[in-house]
């Protein structure tokens, strides 16, 4: 709990994670988002503000001066569409990247012949942050990260996107969500992949994939759902080295024409899989593998999966604590691949064991809950606000909840107030710009719950992606971030 006094404090403190840059230069057509560029690249504006509508491209816009960035201004992503001419049209790129320390948010990118970003590692371009972007219809790799002699793109940020083909399957199989050569230190978080499948001939590509001397990525906290392959770190004999695989929720159906691993190690040494949550109705026998004699050290703990995890082709490692017989009832529905814990099971409650690093789950909340880590991506609380001793913070004098989360339609809230107090409970958009107040006046002692159906102040349907609910109540404030999947 954080202790504020009244919410406007919260959604201050909000504001500086997040980071409210000045206003730059405006635009509200394409000519003028080409020109802007090109301004920018020539030692001008480097801050790009899109207003709300649609930007067809005729061509590729080249990133080539350090630290650009491009943003909507209303910071809802939906409302903001830069577009090429289709997938088999002349529009290659939205993004080709040069420059160091490029920017990206809060926009719609697709319908381009190749790719929606592509960072060029081989000019040395680092710390790229690409943040609360919709990638749709490519007909390559949505985010691709390229490589040429002996440079790399270092220290890149990947969060809070989402990577999906709309018509629920890839134009062909040479398709991935993000795939990344010779990249360092990179983070991809809180990112949603959907329905990245191949229509026939080869399997596609991964949801994520770092390879080619690729090194220390950390992947966490992603929901992939119905993607021919999961996440992979390696591939044949190029290397990936390091890194770490956590808090990931894998999920897929009976459709689609391939199926493979939702975790996949090739030539991948000192790499660390632990607590992910992977459950496959197709086929395919395993649901982690890890590959060849050069993956060695690797340590693959407190995963939930319904499939083998499996050494192959000499690769060595530790294999311990990991649950292979998730039943479906487990989860909250199977249905919609939400993999979040129904119910207490007991041989995953409490069961796994301690890893360096791991603090919180996918939702981000606090683990250990009870007397121990629970296996999976996953930490198990009650949905009734049942909470063990020593959840409830100093503050001590609330609890709040969301479930299901993440959520297509609709949530429930649940709150508990240890004392009667006045209470302000809204939820705000990852950007801090206020969403909707879902309740406001003086309530008793106890729990309460509320609905939120995911709209607005005006009824309409938010954007899928990253929110916080906001419970102020006295002296005492609490959040939670909710993830909404359309």
């Amino acid at each position: 709990m954080m202790k504020s006094g009244t919410v406007n404090t919260v959604v201050v403190f909000l504001l500086l994670i997040i980071g409210t840059p000045a206003r730059g230069t405006v635009v509200s057509t394409v000519q003028e988002l080409v020109d802007a560029i090109d301004t920018a690249n020539s030692g001008g504006d480097k801050l790009i503000e899109c207003e709300n509508g649609t930007y067809m491209l005729s061509n590729l816009l080249h990133v080539i001066a350090d630290s650009i960035t491009v943003q909507s201004l209303s910071g809802d992503r939906d409302s903001v569409v830069i577009s090429g001419e289709g997938m088999s049209g002349g529009v290659t790129h939205i993004f080709l990247v040069e420059g160091s320390d490029f920017t990206v948010r809060d926009l719609t990118l697709g319908w381009v012949a190749n790719h929606g970003i592509q960072i060029q590692g081989e000019q040395n371009a680092d710390r790229p942050t690409v943040s609360n972007i919709r990638f749709v219809d490519t007909y390559e790799q949505m985010l691709k990260t390229s490589a040429g002699g002996s440079e790399f793109s270092d220290n890149g940020l990947v969060e809070n996107c989402l990577f999906e083909y709309s018509a629920g399957i890839g134009p062909q199989w040479y398709i991935g969500g993000i795939d990344c050569h010779r990249s360092r230190n990179w983070i991809v978080r809180n990112n949603v992949f959907k329905d990245i499948q191949s229509p026939g001939i080869n399997m596609a590509e991964h949801a994520i994939h770092f390879w080619q001397g690729s090194e220390n990525t950390l992947v966490e906290c992603n929901w992939i759902i119905n993607c021919d392959r999961g996440i992979g770190f390696g591939l044949g004999s190029s290397q990936h080295t390091g890194g770490i695989i956590r808090n990931n929720m894998i999920y897929h159906d009976t459709s689609g024409i391939f199926s493979d691993v939702g975790i996949g190690l090739e030539t991948a040494p000192d790499v660390q899989v632990y607590n992910n949550t992977i459950y496959h109705e197709h086929a395919y026998l395993n649901a982690i593998e890890y590959r060849f004699a050069a993956t060695t050290n690797v340590f693959i703990a407190n995963n939930l999966t319904n499939k083998e995890i499996c050494a192959r082709d000499g690769a060595t490692g530790v294999d311990t604590t990991n649950v292979k017989n998730a039943q479906p009832d487990w989860f909250t529905s199977i249905l919609t691949g939400d993999l979040h814990i129904s119910y207490p099971v007991p041989s995953i409650v409490d069961q796994g064991i301690p890893v360096a690093g791991l603090t919180s789950d996918f939702d981000g909340d606090p683990r250990p809950f009870g007397t121990g880590y629970d296996i999976g991506a996953d930490e198990y609380t009650e949905t009734g606000i049942e909470e063990p001793e020593g959840r409830i913070s100093d503050a001590g004098n609330m609890v709040l909840l969301c479930h299901p989360n993440p959520f297509a339609e609709q949530t429930e809230i649940c709150y508990r107030l240890a004392a009667v107090s006045p209470i302000e409970l809204t939820v705000f958009n990852i950007c801090g710009h206020r969403v909707r107040e879902l309740q406001n006046g003086q309530l008793s002692t106890g729990d309460h719950s509320v609905i939120w159906n995911g709209a607005d102040e005006n009824g309409k349907a938010v954007p899928a992606g990253i929110y916080f609910c906001i419970l102020s109540a006295g002296e005492y404030s609490a959040s939670r971030k909710m993830v909404i999947i359309r």
